[in-house]
Protein backbone atom coordinates (compact mmCIF):
# COMPACT_ATOMS: atom_id res chain seq x y z
CA UNK A 1 0.00 0.00 0.00
CA UNK A 2 0.95 3.32 -0.63
CA UNK A 3 0.67 7.01 0.94
CA UNK A 4 -1.87 9.25 -1.21
CA UNK A 5 -0.26 12.20 -0.51
CA UNK A 6 3.69 11.35 -0.90
CA UNK A 7 3.66 8.04 -2.86
CA UNK A 8 5.70 6.23 -0.41
CA UNK A 9 4.92 2.64 1.04
CA UNK A 10 3.62 2.04 3.98
CA UNK A 11 1.69 -0.45 6.20
CA UNK A 12 -2.03 -1.48 4.96
CA UNK A 13 -3.05 -0.93 8.58
CA UNK A 14 -1.03 2.59 9.18
CA UNK A 15 -2.86 5.56 10.39
CA UNK A 16 -0.42 8.28 9.64
CA UNK A 17 2.30 7.96 6.83
CA UNK A 18 5.73 8.12 8.58
CA UNK A 19 7.22 10.31 5.78
CA UNK A 20 4.64 13.18 5.31
CA UNK A 21 2.93 12.53 8.95
CA UNK A 22 -0.92 12.46 7.66
CA UNK A 23 -3.43 10.29 6.91
CA UNK A 24 -2.67 8.10 4.16
CA UNK A 25 -5.93 7.74 2.19
CA UNK A 26 -6.47 11.78 2.56
CA UNK A 27 -4.86 12.98 -0.22
CA UNK A 28 -5.30 12.17 -3.83
CA UNK A 29 -1.94 12.92 -5.68
CA UNK A 30 -0.87 8.84 -6.02
CA UNK A 31 -2.61 5.11 -6.27
CA UNK A 32 -2.36 3.48 -2.54
CA UNK A 33 -1.99 0.35 -4.68
CA UNK A 34 1.18 0.78 -6.83
CA UNK A 35 2.41 4.29 -5.89
CA UNK A 36 1.37 6.07 -9.76
CA UNK A 37 1.28 9.27 -9.91
CA UNK A 38 -2.41 10.12 -10.19
CA UNK A 39 -4.90 13.29 -10.33
CA UNK A 40 -7.92 14.68 -8.23
CA UNK A 41 -10.32 14.17 -10.87
CA UNK A 42 -9.61 10.14 -11.18
CA UNK A 43 -11.43 7.53 -10.05
CA UNK A 44 -9.34 4.97 -11.50
CA UNK A 45 -5.69 4.28 -11.51
CA UNK A 46 -4.27 3.85 -15.31
CA UNK A 47 -1.51 1.53 -14.16
CA UNK A 48 -3.26 -1.08 -12.23
CA UNK A 49 -6.60 -0.21 -12.61
CA UNK A 50 -7.84 -0.10 -8.84
CA UNK A 51 -10.22 2.23 -7.90
CA UNK A 52 -8.86 5.31 -6.00
CA UNK A 53 -9.39 5.68 -2.28
CA UNK A 54 -10.41 8.51 -0.07
CA UNK A 55 -9.38 8.20 3.82
CA UNK A 56 -12.93 6.36 3.99
CA UNK A 57 -12.05 3.50 2.14
CA UNK A 58 -14.25 4.20 -1.20
CA UNK A 59 -14.32 6.32 -4.30
CA UNK A 60 -14.71 9.81 -4.23
CA UNK A 61 -17.60 9.49 -6.38
CA UNK A 62 -20.25 7.76 -4.42
CA UNK A 63 -19.31 9.80 -0.97
CA UNK A 64 -19.99 13.20 -3.30
CA UNK A 65 -22.87 11.54 -4.25
CA UNK A 66 -23.82 11.14 -0.89
CA UNK A 67 -23.09 14.58 0.14
CA UNK A 68 -25.23 16.31 -2.70
CA UNK A 69 -28.27 14.13 -2.04
CA UNK A 70 -28.27 14.94 1.75
CA UNK A 71 -26.85 18.78 1.55
CA UNK A 72 -28.66 19.56 -1.78
CA UNK A 73 -25.63 19.73 -3.80
CA UNK A 74 -23.49 21.45 -1.47
CA UNK A 75 -21.02 18.71 -0.47
CA UNK A 76 -18.89 21.06 1.88
CA UNK A 77 -20.96 21.71 4.58
CA UNK A 78 -21.89 17.53 5.53
CA UNK A 79 -19.28 15.74 7.87
CA UNK A 80 -19.14 12.04 8.03
CA UNK A 81 -17.36 9.92 9.77
CA UNK A 82 -16.85 6.50 7.83
CA UNK A 83 -13.20 5.76 10.04
CA UNK A 84 -15.03 2.44 11.27
CA UNK A 85 -11.39 1.04 12.69
CA UNK A 86 -12.25 1.92 16.43
CA UNK A 87 -15.66 -0.01 15.95
CA UNK A 88 -15.82 -3.99 16.92
CA UNK A 89 -15.28 -6.55 13.87
CA UNK A 90 -18.77 -7.09 13.90
CA UNK A 91 -19.56 -3.39 13.46
CA UNK A 92 -16.86 -2.48 10.82
CA UNK A 93 -17.97 -5.51 8.68
CA UNK A 94 -22.00 -4.11 8.47
CA UNK A 95 -21.07 -0.66 8.21
CA UNK A 96 -19.39 -1.05 5.71
CA UNK A 97 -21.70 -3.37 3.51
CA UNK A 98 -24.39 -0.44 4.66
CA UNK A 99 -21.97 2.10 3.58
CA UNK A 100 -21.44 0.07 0.08
CA UNK A 101 -24.61 -0.67 -0.64
CA UNK A 102 -25.41 3.19 -0.70
CA UNK A 103 -27.59 2.30 2.48
CA UNK A 104 -30.50 0.29 1.31
CA UNK A 105 -28.44 -2.75 2.71
CA UNK A 106 -29.83 -1.93 6.25
CA UNK A 107 -28.03 -4.26 8.37
CA UNK A 108 -28.17 -7.78 9.50
CA UNK A 109 -30.62 -9.16 12.50
CA UNK A 110 -28.48 -7.68 15.87
CA UNK A 111 -28.98 -10.06 18.57
CA UNK A 112 -27.41 -7.64 21.35
CA UNK A 113 -29.81 -4.45 20.23
CA UNK A 114 -32.91 -6.78 20.54
CA UNK A 115 -32.10 -8.22 23.81
CA UNK A 116 -30.90 -5.38 25.55
CA UNK A 117 -33.30 -2.53 23.71
CA UNK A 118 -33.24 0.57 24.72
CA UNK A 119 -29.63 0.07 27.02
CA UNK A 120 -28.15 -1.06 24.17
CA UNK A 121 -28.88 1.93 21.92
CA UNK A 122 -28.35 4.58 24.34
CA UNK A 123 -24.91 2.79 24.69
CA UNK A 124 -24.39 3.11 21.22
CA UNK A 125 -25.59 7.36 20.73
CA UNK A 126 -29.00 6.46 19.94
CA UNK A 127 -30.89 8.35 22.48
CA UNK A 128 -33.68 9.23 20.09
CA UNK A 129 -35.04 6.29 19.56
CA UNK A 130 -34.01 4.59 23.18
CA UNK A 131 -36.17 8.19 24.96
CA UNK A 132 -38.92 6.94 22.87
CA UNK A 133 -38.68 2.97 23.29
CA UNK A 134 -38.77 3.96 27.04
CA UNK A 135 -41.59 6.61 27.16
CA UNK A 136 -44.11 3.84 24.97
CA UNK A 137 -43.03 1.10 26.96
CA UNK A 138 -44.12 2.98 30.01
CA UNK A 139 -47.38 4.72 28.13
CA UNK A 140 -48.53 0.93 26.65
CA UNK A 141 -47.19 -0.57 29.81
CA UNK A 142 -44.40 -3.00 28.30
CA UNK A 143 -46.13 -3.74 25.25
CA UNK A 144 -44.25 -0.51 23.15
CA UNK A 145 -41.08 -1.80 24.41
CA UNK A 146 -41.85 -5.31 23.06
CA UNK A 147 -42.02 -3.61 19.91
CA UNK A 148 -39.41 -1.85 20.14
CA UNK A 149 -37.09 -4.70 20.78
CA UNK A 150 -37.89 -6.05 17.66
CA UNK A 151 -37.26 -3.12 16.24
CA UNK A 152 -33.81 -2.49 17.28
CA UNK A 153 -33.41 -6.40 16.32
CA UNK A 154 -34.25 -5.65 12.84
CA UNK A 155 -33.31 -1.95 12.13
CA UNK A 156 -30.79 -1.13 15.04
CA UNK A 157 -27.39 -1.93 13.34
CA UNK A 158 -28.39 0.87 11.19
CA UNK A 159 -29.77 3.37 13.68
CA UNK A 160 -26.00 3.19 15.06
CA UNK A 161 -24.82 3.64 10.96
CA UNK A 162 -26.47 6.87 11.17
CA UNK A 163 -25.64 7.99 14.68
CA UNK A 164 -22.37 7.25 14.54
CA UNK A 165 -21.59 8.06 10.11
CA UNK A 166 -24.06 11.01 10.03
CA UNK A 167 -24.46 11.82 13.43
CA UNK A 168 -27.90 11.75 12.60
CA UNK A 169 -30.40 9.98 14.92
CA UNK A 170 -33.61 7.69 13.00
CA UNK A 171 -36.15 6.19 15.21
CA UNK A 172 -37.02 3.50 13.22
Amino acid sequence: MYCRICGEPINGKAEICVKCGCRPLNGNDYCQECGTKTTEKQEVCVKCGCRLKTSIGKSRNFLDTINNSVNGGNSENMEVNLDFSYLSPYYQREFQKIYDSGETYKGKFNVWAFLCGGIWALTKGCWLSAIIAFVVSFITMGIGGVVYWFIYGFRGTYMYYCAYVKDKQCIL
